[in-house]
């Protein structure tokens, strides 16, 4: 089907285009003295190119909709609620609100300053775009997110299943109750981040700010910079591989930190049973690198010969490997905590970037082969029990 094309008009009366199909909108303006709303509400197949939107409320339930170098004003309040399948590129979105309860929505090049961006939405890939915002993408779940400057607060709070790369953010009270989401190379700069989090992990980041990830779950820090960062990892259960000195650490629950300097350890409660260590190996040197191999390959094969209940795969391209049960009746993020709770062992639990997807645990292979292979042995006793429990469990329900 051809599409009507729509060219170089002006609309300002209420539901100016409803119900609209298959059309291209080309060269338009909405605005005007009768001030009307929701020009193209319940939309299918619409393209709108090179458009300027001054009215409230242009885009609800819209299906199949692209938008391209277009504008909207900060009159263009809550443009685009309850649609599914967008691709927004080369656009100014600049009214309050803008994006809620959408799915599958792509930007890409565009400027963004609309607070209560996002709120409820699920599978944004957002990339190369400026965003001002605060409370940004609140309870939004299968984020992708590359090349984005944010400016603002409260970002990201309550969000699930997220990858971000190559990002700066600008931020305070980012990451609140987030859970499973990865940043990978990027600067995260503000206070009190990532606060009771579960299953975040930051990948050779920068993170800058006061009192930083506190009150966390499967905490997993990968060789990242800290910088004016005190009283860190409060009541955390972790592991973090610091490159820089970290001004002050407070209390971590369990795991580690490993770091060339820590300013001040204040471990003042009974059940922070963190260790801090300070004697971090050169990842760069061949012959760590050279132990590291031989580790994985330990690894691989102690699972492969004496833990078939498991299996193994990289993670992130880091020393990490990350360990799945083959069982899918299982879950892994019980399984972690059996091992905290009766073991005293701590192994991070994470999630790929999908609503669906099975869990994982992850193993550090940068220490010695001695530290690795106990901690193996301890992990294949530990998956014994735990089976058994499992096994027990099924036959009494």
């Amino acid at each position: 089907m051809n599409k009507k094309i729509i060219k170089e008009q002006r609309f300002d009366e209420e539901r100016a285009l409803y119900g609209l199909n298959e059309a291209l909108v080309k060269e338009c303006i909405f605005d005007g003295p009768a001030d009307g709303e929701s020009a193209l509400k319940e939309c299918q197949a619409i393209t709108a190119d090179h458009c300027f939107f001054n009215l409230r409320y242009p885009f609800w339930h819209n299906h199949d909709l692209q938008i391209d170098h277009a504008e909207m004003s900060e009159l263009c309040r809550a443009a685009l609620w309850y649609c599914d399948q967008v691709k927004i590129e080369h656009t100014q979105l600049h009214g309050i609100k803008a994006l809620r309860e959408c799915a599958n929505v792509s930007i890409a090049h565009c400027d963004i300053d609309s607070m209560e961006f996002g709120w409820f939405t699920k599978g944004i890939k957002m990339s190369d775009t400026d965003v001002k915002s605060e409370y940004f993408m609140m309870r939004s779940n299968d984020l992708h997110f590359t090349n984005v400057q944010f400016q603002g607060k409260y970002s990201f709070q309550y969000i699930k299943d997220a990858y971000f790369e190559n990002c700066v953010l600008d931020t305070k009270d980012a990451f609140w109750h987030a859970e499973n989401v990865t940043v990978k190379n990027s600067v995260v700069k503000g206070e009190y981040l990532a606060w009771y989090s579960d299953g975040l992990t930051l990948i050779n980041c920068k993170i800058i700010g006061t009192q930083p990830l506190c009150y966390c779950k499967n905490l997993l820090l990968i060789d990242c910079e800290m910088i004016d960062t005190d009283l860190c990892f409060e009541r955390s259960d972790l592991q973090a591989v610091v490159t820089s000195a970290i001004d002050s650490v407070k209390n971590p629950l369990s795991g580690f930190i490993c770091a060339p300097q820590v300013g001040e350890v204040i471990m003042d409660l009974d059940a922070a049973k963190g260790v801090v260590l300070t004697n971090k190996i050169d990842q760069d040197d061949a012959s760590v690198q050279k132990q590291i191999d031989k580790n994985k390959a330990f690894v691989e094969c102690f699972i492969e010969t004496q833990l078939a209940q498991m299996q193994m795969s990289p993670y992130a391209d880091t020393d990490y490997l990350q360990l799945q049960l083959i069982e899918p009746s299982i879950s892994e993020k019980d399984f972690a905590a059996y091992l905290r709770e009766t073991y005293d062992l701590f192994l991070p639990y994470g999630k790929n970037h999908t609503a669906d997807a099975k869990g994982f645990l992850r193993i550090n292979t940068a220490c010695s082969f001695e530290d690795l292979e106990a901690l193996m042995m301890q992990l294949k006793q530990a998956l014994t029990d735990f089976m058994m429990l499992h096994e027990q469990k099924e036959k009494s329900a």
